[in-house]
C-alpha cells in the first residue's frame, strides 16, 4: 500500500538512454536513501548474488538500516563499526581510494555513542522543510 509518506522522494525514472549518457545518478539526499534502500528489491532479481559488488551494496544497504534506525543499542552500535570498516575495505578494494565521506563514516560510532541515533540529530528534515518554503517562495507574488 502506498500511503503517499515517500512520495515526494521517489527517485527519478532511470533508462538505458540516461545510463548511457550520464556516469551518475542526480538525486537529493532523500531520493538516494529511498534508492539505496530499495535498489535490492528493484534489481534483485536480476543480480548474481555471488558478486563482489552485490555484496559491497548489501554491506551499504545494512550500514543504512542501523544508521536509519530510530534507537540503537551497544550491540549495534558495535556493528556499525564492522560495517564500516568492512564497507571501505571493500570500497578500497574496488575504487582504490577512500573518499572524505566514506573516512567519516569511521568517526560514526563515536559519535552515535555520545549523541544517540542520527534521526536525532540529521538535518535531512529539515533539508525537506527548506525546500517547501523555496517553493512557496518561488510561487509566491511578492516578487
Amino acid at each position: 500500500m502506498d500511503f503517499g509518506f515517500e512520495s515526494p522522494n521517489l527517485p527519478p525514472s532511470i533508462n538505458l538512454y540516461y545510463l548511457k549518457n550520464n556516469r551518475r545518478l542526480k538525486m537529493s539526499a532523500a531520493k538516494i536513501l529511498f534508492f539505496t534502500r530499495d535498489f535490492g528489491v528493484i534489481v534483485g532479481g536480476v543480480i548474481d548474488s555471488d558478486k563482489e559488488y552485490w555484496k559491497l551494496y548489501k554491506k551499504l544497504r545494512s550500514l543504512i538500516h542501523f544508521l536509519t534506525a530510530p534507537s540503537l543499542t551497544y550491540s549495534h552500535i558495535l556493528q556499525i563499526e564492522r560495517l564500516i570498516n568492512d564497507l571501505n575495505g571493500m570500497y578500497l578494494q574496488f575504487i582504490g581510494n577512500l573518499k572524505p565521506k566514506f573516512h567519516l563514516l569511521v568517526h560514526y560510532s563515536k559519535q552515535l555513542l555520545k549523541n544517540g541515533p542520527v534521526s536525532k540529530f540529521s538535518s535531512m528534515t529539515f533539508k525537506s522543510y527548506h525546500r517547501i518554503i523555496k517553493l512557496i517562495l518561488s510561487h509566491s507574488s511578492s516578487h
